[in-house]
């Protein structure tokens, strides 16, 4: 049973206020005003659900692969009940597109387009069709089908020549080809859609292209039947070009054009091809499908990340921008602020308090640090703390910015005793501020020593500065213009407040600027090109843009009664935008995961049932992952929350693994390591701590603690290329870490022994030192020029033995005594490398013919194991082996085998050995099988129980999750996306 699924959604429809969403194989609802799940049906199994559309009375046509499915719809007690009609009807060929009959009489039809150009006419009652077949036969890859109440049937075609076709049925004979009406000539790559909007009289058709194209339909009215379509005049209307990548689908509703496409763009346009707003809707996975609410005011999307969002269709529904009158044209305004002020009295009146020299040199920035203290910065980077005192201004304490090309602050905050300021050269550096009563400040003024930092991050946010800093709980959150949040842990060290680095985001704009706190959010505000942004981080998502021409204007912005007020001059002009109330109130109707694949998921362990998983992949995330309501009285309403995003990888994360520091009912702390594509490892500390058993993305603490590359940054390696003398240049091969896994040193606990298997064949251990956060190359062990692609490492008496699975299929037992006793030796030195003469494997088993990608390995009793392998081969293989020990050296010797190349068509991916005497095997060919295996002794006996679909594509792996019930089992595949399946015994 799939208990949930999060991968692309490819149809959604809106019904009223209840929103239909097909996601995998099965049919979700959901209530727009409240974005509630309602519930699920299972309608297409094992096919992905590609289209639904609405029917007759509460009927609905959902379909997908080779499958069409009648879906009853019932509202009772503020609910809707959704029960399948008969069986899911099944067909020879790919379903493209279905449509219901127009006539009243006969709500039973369905024409159903497929992908080899025919079209059925089909009474799903009676299970009986008419089938027409086009003229010209050939591969479609999107289309439609309209009708009108004499049952005309008029379909339109796109293929995969770049061409669309226009034919219509109306009493033609069974099995008789049908001529083309039209033949529509201007795409330049595959066409993906095809619609034709009766009110407008428009044909819309998407491309490979990356255009949308407007087709005007001149049809006589004199004309009926069939006969107005061979006569109908059909010319282009209008080109649209403006998506960075194929376009998927269009839709034309009212005034207006909507497209989807592959580079997650929704974009609204007029008809005359004129973009009225551009919409980053799923951050950059591919959005799929498409659908604009009866109302015509909203637009539903659903995209290759698995999540379902409702965006207003009208672009000036959020916002009303007005222009302030000037007294006199030669007032150009040059900076513009605005007061969060509560008074409505209509008069302002502008007054001088102070004025005062407070610096020898020119002021170069000001920043105040609360209501009436202040940061002054001169020349050569002199800094004055001032206070405002019974109207003069008092100077506190000197600082001085270190040394930097452009040395003056670009933001300043305090804390307590803690300045810290951002500067110009993209660097945050902590001051120490003494405690100075104000009876000191009015009769000493002699505090002229400058302070220097005691702490300082050197140009985080690269060269162009740091925007802003602010204080939120316990936490500094710094902004600037290489596009990054960063979050920073105030903590004290020798009674001293210090910060240390936790996590950085990246935003969908250029130049962070601000953060603004809520009591429900955290907004992001900042500049993508030309439009002024404000993005959530509750609900990840895009919620204003306003196109005021760049961030290097003056602005401001206030948040006052539940009103955004933006304000900039442009044109020499002051504009100043209202949004309504309560536009930050939309919210993901489904929440999304991974924009790419997925390639390791691993559970982070909780003392208390809880399933958080941590996760990486293509899209360079590492993604905290929080599932409630799995047990098997959940009745269907499980979800789950994204607690973080952690970014930092520049390229993809191929391998996690776990050590974990600490595990009880109040916290659970756990050390993550990460790798993956250019030899790029991470360690990170995930804390998390629970109230009353509960979780709250509030009470979750992840910091990045140490990163290290094999061969140095590329600036590093360009400047080791450039000092040698015979300036040969080294081919380097972009090393992957491919497996990762962990040992923790019993004899030194503060140390970690890392095993990585490589790419470019080299078995590499490193070591980690808790205490100082030290990622240390320990040794490198040859393996034949072979990539390793699987690593495992388990204790056998007071041997601690390592397996390598590489693309040569065989499995390589290797001891590591000698190389750990070592290390230890030398473990307080940095980088000291073990040379050794090479280590061969002791032991090996050749078990497929090439790359093994999936194992589990399991104890059956004292010094017997049985070991699963599955590889590129399509082969799943069980070993029964024995390892003996005589005078400290290791044997293996193997007792059993059991292998199958039938039960997966493709290659095996995930493999899980389960303690009750289950094998779970999963593959690219998006099997999930259980078998049961036994061994006696004497025969080693297994045989296939049961076996099922998921619905993720490209499936990577496969783990074990909490399933809170003695009773079953609960996996998670994963790959393009992600699935829950619950086996029970």
């Amino acid at each position: 049973m799939s208990e949930l699924l999060s991968t692309d959604v490819l149809a959604v429809l809106s019904v009223g206020d209840y929103i239909f969403v097909g996601i995998g194989y099965t049919l979700r609802v959901y209530k727009k005003s409240t974005n509630n799940f309602i519930s699920k049906l299972d309608v297409c199994y094992p096919d992905k659900i590609h289209g639904i559309v609405k029917g007759p009375g509460n009927y609905l046509a959902v379909f997908g692969g080779k499958q069409i499915g009648i879906v009853e719809v019932k509202s009772s007690n503020k609910t809707v009940l959704t029960t399948l009609y008969n069986a899911v009807h099944r067909f020879n060929d790919w379903v493209i597109a279905a449509s219901w009959c127009s006539s009243n009489n006969e709500p039973s039809k369905l024409a159903i387009l497929f992908a080899h150009n025919c079209l059925y006419v089909y009474d799903w009652l009676k299970n009986e069709a008419k089938e027409f077949q086009c003229e010209e036969k050939c591969i479609l890859y999107g289309g439609s089908v309209t009708s009108d109440k004499a049952d005309n049937f008029v379909v339109f075609a796109g293929t995969v020549f770049q061409e669309i076709f226009i034919w219509a049925v109306r009493n033609f004979n069974i099995g008789e080809e049908v001529p083309i009406l039209h033949r529509l000539r201007g795409h330049n790559g595959v066409i993906f859609s095809v619609t034709f909007d009766p009110i407008t009289s428009l044909i819309c058709s998407t491309s490979d292209d990356r255009t949308i194209r407007l087709w005007s339909v001149g049809i006589n009215s004199s004309d009926n039947g069939i006969q107005k379509w061979k006569n109908a005049n059909i010319s282009l209307m209008t080109t649209i070009f403006g998506h960075t990548a194929r376009v998927w689908r269009a839709a034309i509703r009212k005034d207006f054009v909507i497209s989807i496409g592959e580079d997650s763009l929704l974009c609204i346009w007029t008809k005359r091809g004129t973009l009225i707003n551009k919409i980053e809707a799923h951050h950059g996975a591919p959005i799929w499908s498409i659908d604009v609410s009866e109302d015509g005011n909203t637009i539903i999307t659903g995209g290759g990340d698995g999540a379902v969002h409702v965006w207003p269709l009208r672009a000036n529904t959020n916002f009303v921008t007005k222009i302030i009158p000037l007294e006199s044209s030669n007032d150009v305004p040059k900076h513009i602020g605005l007061l969060n002020s509560t008074n409505n009295s209509e008069t302002r009146c502008l007054q001088r308090v102070l004025e005062q020299k407070i610096m020898d040199s020119k002021v170069l920035s000001m920043h105040w640090l609360n209501e009436d203290s202040l940061l002054v910065c001169g020349l050569e980077g002199c800094m004055k703390t001032v206070k405002i005192v019974q109207g003069s201004a008092l100077v506190i304490s000197n600082h001085l910015l270190p040394q930097s090309r452009e040395r003056w602050t670009t933001a300043a905050v305090v804390h307590e005793n803690l300045l810290i300021c951002g500067d110009r050269a993209g660097s945050i550096h902590l001051f120490r501020i003494g405690d100075v009563g104000i009876d000191n400040l009015l009769t000493d003024q002699t505090n002229s020593c400058h302070i220097h930092p005691f702490q300082s991050l050197l140009k985080i946010h690269g060269r162009l500065g740091v925007h802003s800093c602010k204080i939120i709980e316990d936490k500094l959150l710094t902004t600037g213009r290489d596009g990054t949040l960063r979050f920073y842990k105030l903590q004290k060290i020798d009674g001293q407040k210090t910060i240390s680095p936790l996590q950085i985001d990246n935003m969908p704009m250029d130049w962070v600027s601000i953060t603004l706190k809520t009591c429900t959010d955290l907004y992001v505000l900042g500049f993508k090109e030309v439009d002024f942004v404000l993005y959530s981080t509750a609900h990840q998502r895009v919620l204003l843009r306003i196109r005021c021409g760049g961030g290097h204007r003056s602005w401001d912005y206030v948040l006052n009664d539940g009103n955004f007020y933006f304000t900039y001059i442009r044109d020499k002009q002051i504009h100043v935008a209202k949004c309504e109330p309560n536009f930050l109130a939309t919210l993901a109707v489904e929440n999304g995961f991974h924009t790419k694949e997925v390639y390791c998921i691993q559970p982070i362990p909780t003392s208390i049932g809880h399933n958080i998983l941590i996760s990486g992949g293509e899209d360079r995330i590492l993604r905290v992952t929080h599932i409630n309501g799995c047990g098997s009285d959940s009745n269907n309403n499980q979800k789950f929350t994204s607690m973080a995003l952690l970014s930092g990888h520049i390229s993809s994360i191929k391998t996690l693994s776990l050590i974990n520091l600490q595990n009880t009912a109040e916290c659970t702390r756990n050390l993550i390591f990460s790798g993956g594509g250019r030899a790029q490892l991470k360690v990170w500390l995930i804390s998390l701590t629970f109230e009353k058993n509960a979780v709250h993305v509030g009470n979750l603490t992840c910091v990045e603690l140490a990163s290290h590359m094999l061969r140095g940054t590329d600036q590093q390696q360009r400047k080791s290329l450039q000092q040698e003398s015979h300036q040969c240049h080294y081919m380097d091969p972009e090393t992957r870490y491919m497996s990762i896994n962990t040992y923790r040193i019993p004899r030194k606990p503060n140390f970690i022994l890392l095993l990585l298997g490589c790419s470019d064949g080299f078995l590499r251990i490193f070591s980690y030192d808790i205490e100082t956060r030290n990622i240390s190359t320990r040794t490198a062990i040859p393996y034949y020029n072979r990539c390793i692609l699987m690593t495992h490492l388990f204790n056998y008496e007071e041997n601690l033995i390592a397996l390598t699975m590489a693309t040569d299929g065989i499995v390589n037992f290797w001891c590591l005594n000698d190389v750990v006793d070592d290390i230890v030796e030398d473990l307080p030195d940095k980088d000291k490398l073990v040379s050794k003469i090479p280590i061969l494997p002791f032991a090996k088993l050749g078990l497929h013919q090439c790359g093994i990608n999936s194992y589990d390995l399991k104890m059956l009793k004292e010094s017997l194991f049985i070991l699963a392998t599955g590889g590129d081969d399509n082969l799943l293989c069980l070993v029964v082996f024995e390892i003996k020990s005589e005078n400290g050296v290791l044997s293996l010797h193997k007792i059993r085998k059991w292998n199958s190349a039938s039960s997966h068509s493709t290659q095996v991916t995930g493999l899980i050995l389960n303690e009750s005497g289950s094998l779970f095997s999963v593959g690219i060919d998006q099997k999930v099988l259980t078998f049961n295996y036994r061994y006696d002794d004497i025969k080693l006996i297994v045989s296939l129980v049961h076996d099922t679909i998921t619905s993720v594509a490209d499936v990577q792996g496969m783990t074990m999750c909490y399933a809170n019930d003695v009773d079953s089992t609960l996996l998670c595949t994963y790959g393009k996306g992600f699935e829950l399946i619950r086996r029970t015994r």
